[in-house]
């Protein structure tokens, strides 16, 4: 093969995955709260739920680059332990929630699974979708929060911030 042919091949084979790749995501959300709430039937035992959101004016969502806001249920399974990625050696229990992320474009929704450790929690999320611009919504990332404060109640709830990275196809794209 010729020197020409062997750089044509080389380039129309690393082309396409440069193509595939979705364009990136962003949120945050600096002043979340959660309240503690009674789990509905069917849950693991034991389990512990909440939901919160940070309504405050203050989040943003990267599409579509503006002020964003966002809402979460989820419960944390005592019964489920995973490795803490903060803390080598330590472990903490596993948390699920959903979220709907709100933008002026449309709404984002999302899962995410990750491990409570120590004030921190960490883990992955997945898009299952939206509306206007996030309809059919795919991709998925990493989220990281950081509790602050707060014991859960509606009087005291817990004060938090959350970071979402990761890459996210929308519509249009």
């Amino acid at each position: 093969m010729s020197l020409s042919a062997a750089l044509f091949v080389v380039t129309t084979t690393a082309a396409p995955s440069a193509a595939a790749t979705p364009p990136l995501y962003t949120a945050t959300f600096p002043m979340e709260k959660t309240v503690f709430r009674a789990c509905p039937p069917g849950l693991p035992a034991h389990a512990v739920c909440f939901t919160g959101s940070d309504h405050s004016g203050l989040g943003t969502s990267t599409p579509p680059g503006s002020a964003a806001t966002e809402d979460f249920a989820g419960f944390i399974d005592p019964n489920t332990i995973r490795p803490c990625p903060l803390m080598p050696g330590s472990f903490g229990p596993v948390d699920h929630n959903v979220v709907t992320i709100g933008t002026a474009t449309g709404s984002l929704f999302l899962t995410t699974e990750g491990v409570s450790c120590g004030g921190t929690d960490v883990g992955t999320w997945n898009a299952i979708g939206g509306t206007g611009n996030f309809e059919g919504a795919s991709g998925s990332g990493s989220v990281q929060t950081a509790a602050s404060g707060g014991s859960g109640t509606q009087a005291d709830p817990i004060r938090s911030s959350s970071i979402y990275n990761g890459a996210l196809t929308v519509h249009g794209d």
